[in-house]
């Protein structure tokens, strides 16, 4: 399941927000420590895989969460991958789309 690859409204939003969030505190790792860049990137990633279990433990249970999720972590890790990858293509716009609107 892909979340990022939706265009609503609401998904571009929550995007945008998480970007500025993790664009925050990568900036704030770079300033505070002499850290790589790789490094800094290597530890959000390592941040995302341990919420990725902080949330799954709380659907799991006799108080697990009511959403319904059900976490299944080779799947899950799966299209965390995918959305990684995918969000490293460069967007490049294809010009074949584009209407012509007169001639040079």
């Amino acid at each position: 399941m892909q979340i990022a690859a939706s265009t609503d409204d609401e998904t571009i939003a929550a995007l945008d927000q998480m970007k500025r969030s993790v664009r925050m505190a990568f900036c704030g790792v770079m300033q505070s420590t002499r850290l790589p860049p790789m490094a800094a990137m290597s530890l959000a990633a390592t941040a995302v895989g341990l919420l990725y279990l902080e949330v799954a433990d709380a659907h799991r249970g006799d108080n697990a969460c009511p959403c319904g999720w059900e976490p299944r972590s080779a799947a899950d890790l799966e299209a965390l991958q995918t959305s990684l990858a995918l969000a490293m293509r460069r967007h490049r716009p294809d010009f074949r789309a584009v209407q012509i609107a007169g001639n040079a």
